[in-house]
Formats: C-alpha cells, sequence, structure tokens
C-alpha cells in the first residue's frame, strides 16, 4: 500500500540556532516551522500525524506561556487549505505529547483512534516538573489538550505496524516516549520524524535539540532512523515545505 503526504504548514518563528540546537554557536538565525502530515492511501481517506499547537487565539487571550506566530493558522483552516476535510479523519498518530504536536484533538468530530507510545503517555501523566509546560501541565499553561485524547488511545509498546505501509518506531531522546511514523510511497519510503529529528542539519550532523533528556539515547535513535533507509520529513524542517506532496 502506497501513500502521499501532505506537510501541513502550522506557523513560523525566526530563532537563533544556538537556542535550539545544542552546542551550535548564538547570532546564527534559523528558520523553524511548526506543522503537522497528512497521509493518503487510494482510498484518499486521510491519516493526521500530529495535532500541532492550541490556537493562537488562546495563547494571545489567555497569554499562555508558548509560540505566539502572526502566520499560524488554526489547525482546521490550514487543513482545509490543504483540501482536507477534518470531519474525515478517523486516526491520528501523535509523535509524542508535548504542546505543539498534541493539540486540537476535540476539533476533530470523527477521530476514532489516536496512536501513541506507552512510554509517553505514561511521562506526560507524571513528568519531571521541569517538563510540565511541555505537557500542559505547568501553573498558567491552560487546559491540557492531549487529554481530549482519553478512550481513543491505542496504546503501543515499541516499533508497531499501524496497517499495510505504515508503521511507528520507538525513537526517544527528544522524549521518553518519542516516536516516528515510516511511510510507503510511491517514491519509496518516507519517515515522518517529529522532534526526534526537528531538522534535517541535526541529523546530518548529529546534533541533538536544546530539548532532549538524553543525548546518549537521541543518537542511538538517529542510528535507527538511519538503518530505516528512508527519506526525512522532520516536524520543525522550512525545507519541508518546498513541496506540497511527497509520494
Amino acid at each position: 500500500m502506497n501513500y502521499t503526504i501532505t506537510p501541513i504548514f502550522l506557523g513560523s518563528v525566526d530563532l537563533d540556532k544556538g537556542d535550539s540546537l545544542k552546542g551550535t554557536p548564538h547570532g546564527v538565525p534559523l528558520k523553524v516551522v511548526y506543522s503537522c502530515f497528512v497521509l493518503r492511501d487510494e482510498k484518499r481517506e486521510p491519516i493526521l500525524v500530529d495535532s500541532g499547537l492550541m490556537s493562537q487565539k488562546d495563547i494571545r487571550e489567555q497569554q499562555l506561556p508558548y509560540r505566539a506566530m502572526d502566520d499560524a493558522p488554526d489547525l482546521l483552516d490550514a487543513l482545509r487549505l490543504a483540501g482536507v476535510d477534518p470531519e474525515e479523519i478517523k486516526t491520528c498518530i501523535l509523535t509524542h505529547l508535548h504542546y505543539d504536536h498534541a493539540c486540537n484533538l476535540r476539533l476533530l468530530p470523527s477521530l476514532e483512534k489516536i496512536y501513541v507510545q506507552q512510554k509517553e503517555i505514561l511521562y506526560a501523566l507524571a513528568p519531571e516538573k521541569e517538563d510540565y509546560r511541555l505537557y500542559m501541565l505547568g501553573e498558567n499553561c491552560g487546559r491540557i489538550e492531549w487529554l481530549d485524547g482519553v478512550g481513543k488511545f491505542v496504546i503501543v509498546d515499541g516499533d508497531v505496524p499501524i496497517r499495510e505501509g505504515i508503521d511507528v518506531i520507538l525513537t526517544p531522546g527528544h522524549s521518553r516516549g518519542s516516536q516516528c511514523v515510516l511511510v510507503d510511497t510511491a517514491e519509496g519510503k518516507y519517515i515522518l520524524t517529529g522532534d526526534t529529528v526537528a531538522q534535517w542539519e541535526s541529523f546530518e550532523k548529529r546534533i541533538p535539540n536544546s530539548i532532549s533528556f538524553d543525548d546518549e539515547i537521541w543518537h542511538a535513535s538517529c542510528e535507527k532512523i538511519a538503518a530505516a533507509g528512508a527519506k526525512l520529513l522532520p516536524s520543525h524542517e522550512v525545507g519541508v515545505f518546498e513541496r506540497k506532496v511527497y509520494g
């Protein structure tokens, strides 16, 4: 089974590379995008990979401690702009449960299954205090939006086939239970890396993201990704949007 992959633009920001990639010099600009992806098979059924950041309206009105971006559409508007009907989405795969990847689940009325790693959901329920904000648990962080998936979560443990042509592989490092999504396409295999690999440069030079709970584990995950022999589509890489569709 082959799929097409459509990247969904959810906003962008200019950052200092030294704040984003460990050990890199400060003063070098880095364009960072926020995104999710839609997979479609021959029947055109949309499968969502990640569900994005909470709405910019909520961030601004509630003064939430998250990224405010002038060019960021809400998830539903972004999906429709890409020709995806949100009401047709029944399946979602979450690479991890951080605030910019696991919100908006309540806005998808037909959603039936949400795939997430066991290690990720267990940690998200009781993270270290330094990670509260990442999982929307901190003071003044607003609603814990990933909890909207309760009752629909399909808990997986490790490397698991989701359906013909789509597999998830456990790739911890950025978070305890980060997973990547391997997808068969007519162009060969692609791998959606979430934040395990947030930018191509991170993977090519083996530079961990600034948010990495264990760099040694992260490097092992990079080797696992490399062994998959797939083309990378990272979640925060602006170059991904040079194409509208992959596969």
